[in-house]
């Protein structure tokens, strides 16, 4: 059940589906060119050309696909950053420089890696370790792209210094609390920057050991301004759109369900324990299912490997085993986007069936040996329980379900 709540989920957030549904609403001017970041570019851009077409586009992703013939496709890394995000940037630059006219703005999540200009004492080299830092630090994503705008000179609204044009910009929001001001580093709107405060910070997780010491002076004093121009930004979709969408097919199939929005946010091993007690509350509730919406974090100290929500399934998994007791569940943890972390599979469905597996199998020690390491898709790999769906060309944060085993008044589980 959990497993086609989620590929109808899927198809519901197709940004082409998203967007042409959300101008219907909107009184907009016509545009004359688009701007599509993200790891949603394509199907944006597609989206904006069918609905009402433009003369122009430059779209930049991190995956091939089809665009509209007046538009170009620069291909970028994700989540690295590397030489090809250098080189879309300054293509981007360029097109914004040489446009003319209204132009539309279409921004999805991944664009921190796809895009980057760094100040100009920092280096590629630089910039990419501190990058690779950040990701496996633990961080939530709110404060990785405080760094990543304090680092850069196109992200935080550093895009304004170079959009000649009236624009608008569409926002599918991958961050807890819809915070346009950190999605892809939030290249097109205004933001503050504190050097004081990112030094600070910088000191305590240990930046300098990716950039040299003595240019720690230097961003006291960066020789760098943005100009202050206003780009509204609208949010067409978010994390609460996905647990709102989830819960809706289980909920025409007669299961209720208790929604969480902007619930998982912590470290997985402290969102593992939540998670256990609301998995055993929910046994003796009448309420069939827990929906929650989020993104946790990993901090990675291991090779393995797995991403957020393979990780926390383990951890849940780990809780129980240590508890002794196979709670009658099924639970679907994955994202939006198709890809876990380094694991290239979007997550993890264990049905009850597989629990009673592992718990014959498993013991507390052995799954210890796997989050060591980082390797929770080894250890669900075995069991098959990977969601191996590939690129969805959407990104709107991950849901997280845990449903009762029960039998409704049709006989069915």
């Amino acid at each position: 059940m959990l497993r086609k709540a989620y590929f109808e989920l899927l198809e519901k957030i197709n940004p082409r589906i998203l967007l042409i549904e959300f101008l219907k609403n909107e009184k907009i001017e016509d545009f004359l060119n688009a701007v599509a970041i993200g790891k949603a570019a394509i199907p944006m851009i597609n989206s904006l050309y069918d609905f009402d077409g433009f003369e122009k586009g430059f779209a930049i992703s991190p995956c091939e696909g089809d665009v509209p013939p007046n538009t170009e496709l620069c291909l970028s890394t994700h989540p690295d950053i590397t030489e090809k995000s250098f080189k879309c940037s300054n293509k981007l630059i360029d097109f914004l420089r040489q446009t003319e006219g209204r132009t539309a703005i279409l921004l999805s999540g991944g664009g921190s890696a796809l895009i980057e200009k760094p100040l100009d004492f920092l280096t590629l080299d630089e910039i990419s370790k501190s990058s690779d830092f950040l990701i496996k630090s633990g961080l939530p994503i709110e404060e990785i792209n405080f760094f990543r705008i304090h680092l850069s000179k196109i992200k935080g609204g550093g895009l304004l210094n170079y959009l000649k044009t009236p624009a608008k910009c569409f926002v599918l929001c991958d961050v807890l609390g819809k915070r346009i001001d950190r999605v892809s580093s939030a290249p097109f709107l205004y933001v503050k920057r504190d050097y004081s405060l990112f030094v600070e910070k910088a000191d305590k997780i240990g930046l300098w050991q990716y950039i040299p010491r003595e240019k720690r002076q230097l961003f006291l004093n960066p020789d760098f301004k943005i100009k202050e121009n206003r780009v509204l930004h609208s949010v067409i979709a978010d994390n609460t759109t996905v647990v709102d969408l989830f819960s809706s097919f289980l909920e025409k199939e007669g299961f209720e369900c208790l929604k969480y929005y902007d619930f998982i946010k912590e470290d997985v091993e402290k969102e593992a324990r939540k998670l256990v007690n609301f998995t055993f509350e929910l046994l003796d509730k009448k309420n069939d299912a827990i929906i929650c919406g989020g993104e946790a974090t990993v901090k990675v100290k291991g090779k393995g490997k797995g991403g957020r929500t393979l990780e926390l399934g383990l951890r849940l998994i780990r809780s129980f085993l240590e508890k002794g007791i196979i709670p009658q569940i099924e639970f679907l943890f994955a994202t939006t986007d198709g890809k876990d972390g380094n694991s290239d599979c979007a997550g993890v469905y264990v049905n009850f069936e597989n629990l009673q597996k592992i718990f014959n199998k498993e013991t507390v020690k052995t799954i210890d040996t796997f989050l060591k390491g980082n390797d929770s898709k080894a250890f669900f790999e075995q069991y098959g329980c990977l969601l191996n769906i590939g690129y969805t060309g959407t990104n709107l944060l991950d849901v997280y379900a845990i449903k009762k085993i029960i039998e409704k008044q049709n006989g069915t589980m």
